[in-house]
């Protein structure tokens, strides 16, 4: 029979906790514009994106595509999902919590490359005005290149263990199967036997 209890990975634990509280910041800093803005009452929460919305300017308030605001919206169910792993792993285990984790992950790792693609697909039209490529790089690229490798860590991780479940579940079900038709043979066989005699 399958192990109930999941795998512990504290590295993917810390990961979840430390990406969940800058992704939450993030969407937060969406959500709640032009309060999040320069002149905003809520602005002093943001003051280190000041740089970052000059580099990027699909942070611009102006833009009707509503594009960033959906981003924000996949960002809070992503990191409810890698919060059930947390707790699913952590406080009360349960078996089906990496799946979970792995559900968020490929969900940030999905809106990540959509949101670099975009940016491709519109001939560089949020970040083509920057002169100075160490700007692009650091404020725009490395994120991107930083996210989509732990992604594809927890990814490689959590896929592992979920296959690993998976194949001991398989065994498990295909051995039970094998009991029964061997013990319904024992059981029935000398009384088959008997009755044709």
């Amino acid at each position: 029979m399958a192990n109930p209890v999941p795998k512990k990975h504290t590295w993917i634990t810390v990961w979840f906790i430390f990406s969940g509280i800058i992704t939450i910041w993030d969407a937060f800093y969406i959500v709640l514009r032009p309060r999040s803005l320069e002149g905003g009452d809520l602005r002093w929460l943001w003051a280190t994106y000041q740089r970052y919305e000059e580099v990027d300017k699909i942070y611009d308030p102006q833009d009707p595509s509503g594009y960033l605001g959906s981003i924000a919206v996949l960002s809070f169910i992503e990191v409810a999902l890698e919060m059930v792993y947390v707790y699913g792993v952590h406080v009360s285990p349960f078996p089906s919590a990496p799946l979970y984790g792995f559900a968020g992950t490929v969900m940030i790792l999905a809106k990540t490359i959509g949101y670099a693609t975009q940016e491709y697909l519109c001939d560089w039209c949020t970040i083509g005005h920057n002169e100075s490529v160490g700007e692009i790089v650091g404020y725009w690229l490395s994120p991107i290149v930083i996210w989509s490798f732990f992604c594809y860590l927890v990814i490689r991780r959590l896929g592992g263990d979920i296959s690993e479940s998976m194949r001991i579940a398989a065994v498990a079900a295909v051995s039970t199967k094998h009991n029964i038709l061997v013990s319904g043979w024992i059981i029935s066989g000398p009384f088959q036997r008997a009755a044709r005699l």
